[in-house]
């Protein structure tokens, strides 16, 4: 057996694996359910509407899935003992390739078909009859090197990578090492730091620009380059080891910090937010790769990322990622991320129908706070957009946030921005600037606690404005204790004559309200919002601590929030500021000079 012989056995192996019925449990009916198509030789599904074509969720994406599915749910050795199956599958693979529905998105084109019927291709390698496997064969040509190499070597990120293995597939398909080797080497080019997409500087991972993709594109990107490297195990064509500890960076330094307990930062996912399910990606699949590949190193720690997938214990941790304005700290058994912005970095990303009621998280101070990892799962549907954790905004229904075309795809138009980490503290500001609204925001992240303050809050309209503290899937009861509010193990706590307004209410809408392709129907879902009401016409502010009910309240005191500085003094005694100016800050038994920028003492 010749290399390419081995290594398409270990792919196909690899698809045939993990093979959860219950996934797949309407393959039967999906069997049941063929009927013949409209040219001979054919079978097709008769609830499809294969007229319809979307740049995302076209219903003839159906097709192909059905026929995983089978494949899935009946098993690799149907294939050998059931010839009536085998022809089938084949007839329902020549109605697609009859066809060969086009997507107005070229990503489906290029991307996801070539994917999807090359996984088939690999599983059904020797019972695909001539005609079909050649017509396989010629689908991948739209995704493959061999075709496109100037088009897909171009590509960035997880786009290029997706092209690569794609590139791999049409190569075991055909049995050409020349090919196989020309895109393990262009996908190894990719696995590097600091190009303007891809893995940064401190582990963060851009995609459509500067804008944080870690946890969704840099998800993709990680998982393919893991069974990439899993196939070429013993082979010559392995990724060089420092390739592989460039991906180990990005997974163990960058996308683990950015996880909780299995779920994802929703400010680490951009437009994917919209998707039903996607704050908890299979990540694990990705790290069982990893684990079972002889070449990889950090061993230990990929087991106790996978460990943690599961629930287990979080180690308190905190990591400041300066080229995304993003901290994310991990204490007494909470996650808390800081998601800000500044004048070179991109927010979220509305595209292909998708993400289209973020407007406010466009321009920073995103606030992510998980004890379970269930606070947002799944809350897009009902979530008041105009209420986004973090931020500052005037109230606006969906007509209202469907309505904006500016500042999408666009940084801070201000430069007063900055963050800075020392050992377990970590703080970041930025001068948030928008539709008529300012607001100075910074966040200090320390051992047992973070604190937001925002001040120099007005609006060159006489309105009511609100921060959000939190909106969140309401578990249990909501308790409010002298100026704390306690919900689900998370304490939200008012300092500095903040007053905080708990409301919990039944939330109705539909997935289609942020996604244009998914569902409209009407889901409701108990929702808790905290926030802080600022009057129309007042210059106000506000400073609110997050901890863990499990463990005591820090003794944080504000020491000033102003334009000028904004400052905590830490239980043991330490301050965190930002001067916004150079000035000084006076307390009772000492006086700071600051330069403008984030001070930790």
């Amino acid at each position: 057996m010749n290399t390419m012989e081995c290594i398409r056995e270990r792919f196909a192996a690899l698809l045939w694996s993990d093979n959860n019925k219950d996934a797949y449990s309407k393959a039967e009916e999906y069997y049941n359910s063929l009927v013949d198509g409209d040219v001979e030789g054919t079978l097709c599904w008769a609830d499809i509407d294969y007229s319809i074509l979307r740049r995302a969720g076209s219903p003839s994406d159906m097709h192909r899935k059905r026929i995983f599915y089978m494949l899935k749910f009946f098993g690799k050795q149907r294939l050998y003992d059931d010839k009536e199956y085998v022809d089938k599958l084949n007839r329902a693979i020549r109605f697609w390739l009859t066809h060969d529905f086009t997507s107005p998105n070229w990503w489906h084109n290029e991307i996801g078909r070539p994917m999807y019927y090359g996984n088939i291709a690999l599983m059904m390698f020797s019972f695909l009859e001539e005609d079909v496997f050649k017509g396989l064969v010629k689908l991948m040509l739209n995704g493959s090197m061999a075709a496109k190499y100037d088009r897909i070597s171009g590509w960035t990120g997880a786009n290029l990578i997706w092209g690569a293995i794609n590139t791999i597939r049409h190569a075991l398909l055909i049995e050409d090492e020349e090919l196989f080797s020309l895109a393990v080497r262009r996908a190894e080019q990719e696995i590097a730091i600091g190009s303007d997409e891809g893995i940064q500087q401190d582990a963060c991972f851009f995609q459509h620009g500067a804008r944080v993709y870690s946890c969704g594109y840099g998800l993709a990107y990680a998982y393919d380059l893991a069974t990439i490297s899993y196939l070429l195990q013993g082979t010559k064509h392995q990724f060089k080891k420092e390739r592989l500890d460039i991906l180990l960076f990005h997974i163990l330094d960058g996308i683990r910090f950015m996880m909780h307990k299995g779920f994802v930062d929703y400010s680490s996912i951009g437009r994917e937010f919209s998707r039903v399910g996607n704050i908890k990606p299979d990540i694990g699949s990705t790290l069982k790769l990893l684990m079972n590949n002889t070449d990889i190193q950090r061993q230990d720690e990929l087991r106790e990322f996978y460990a943690s997938l599961s629930g287990g214990d979080e180690p308190d941790r905190t990591k400041l990622f300066p080229s995304a304005a993003y901290i994310c700290h991990h204490f007494d058994g909470i996650y808390v991320g800081s998601k800000f912005q500044n004048n070179k970095i991109l927010g979220a990303e509305k595209c292909n129908g998708e993400g289209i009621l973020c407007y406010n998280m466009t321009y920073g101070t995103n606030t992510c706070i998980m004890r379970t990892g269930t606070e947002y799962y799944n809350i897009n549907c009902v979530w008041d957009f105009s209420k986004i954790p973090g931020t500052t905004a005037r109230f606006e229904n969906d007509s209202e946030l469907l309505a904006h075309t500016d500042m999408w795809n666009k940084p801070l138009s201000s430069e007063h921005a900055g963050s800075r980490q020392e050992g377990e503290k970590a703080a970041v500001f930025e001068l948030q600037e928008h539709d008529g609204i300012s607001v100075l925001a910074a966040d200090f992240a320390f051992p047992h606690g973070m604190v937001r303050l925002g001040t120099d809050i007005k609006s060159t309209r006489a309105e009511e404005l609100f921060t959000t503290v939190d909106q969140c899937n309401y578990v249990g009861a909501a308790e409010h204790r002298d100026g704390e509010i306690i919900h689900n193990g998370i304490r939200y706590t008012a300092l500095d004559n903040t007053r905080l307004k708990c409301d919990v209410k039944t939330q109705h809408g539909s997935w289609k309200r942020n996604s244009t392709y998914l569902s409209g129907t009407e889901e409701q879902k108990q929702v808790l919002t905290v926030s802080v009401t600022h009057a129309a016409g007042d210059k106000s502010k506000y400073a609110y601590m997050i901890s863990a009910e499990a463990a005591e309240a820090p003794n944080v005191r504000v020491l000033r929030n102003d334009a000028d500085v904004q400052a905590v003094l830490l239980p043991d005694g330490r301050i965190m500021a930002v001067f916004h100016k150079d000035c000084e800050l006076k307390t009772s038994d000492r006086t700071v000079s600051g330069k403008k920028g984030i001070y930790i003492e």
